[in-house]
């Protein structure tokens, strides 16, 4: 596992990337990117990211799923655990899960426990590109 602090990212060793941050302004948005392959060997960083997110404390969490290329029971496995460790009031937004992914979604019924968004026109906002942030903005 690879850790970069300066941009808050951690790689597993077969090519899974979390990237996370609280968004500017103080209100405590805290945004997760996800990418690659979501597999068993993710589990360090995802646990990583955990970690952080009880020491931030955050009013909402926005995990970002657009660059995520495989995912097996990892997944919504780690959706259960950020819903656990977070308080009630949380609100957790699971964002662009491609066709694979929502079904597993759907399959596991992760909507009972976050707000998913899939839309065409939310993907339009969606981000492109290695910057996994931008374009996500809090108007969902």
């Amino acid at each position: 596992m690879a850790i970069h602090a300066a941009d808050n990212s951690m790689d597993s060793d077969d090519g899974a990337s979390v990237t996370y941050r609280m968004l500017p302004g103080g209100d405590r948005q805290a945004q997760i990117c996800l990418a690659g392959d979501i597999d068993m060997t993710a589990l360090a960083v995802l646990s990583g990211t955990i970690d952080w997110l009880t020491m931030v404390e955050p009013v909402s969490v926005l995990v970002d799923l657009t660059g995520v290329t495989f995912a097996c029971s990892t997944l919504p496995n780690f959706v259960v655990r950020l819903r656990h460790v977070l308080p009630g009031g949380v609100e957790l937004i699971l964002w662009q899960p491609g066709p694979t992914i929502m079904r597993i979604f759907r399959i596991t019924g992760m909507g009972a426990i976050a707000t998913v968004h899939e839309g065409t026109a939310e993907r339009a906002r969606a981000p492109v590109g290695g910057d996994c942030f931008s374009g996500i903005g809090r108007d969902l």
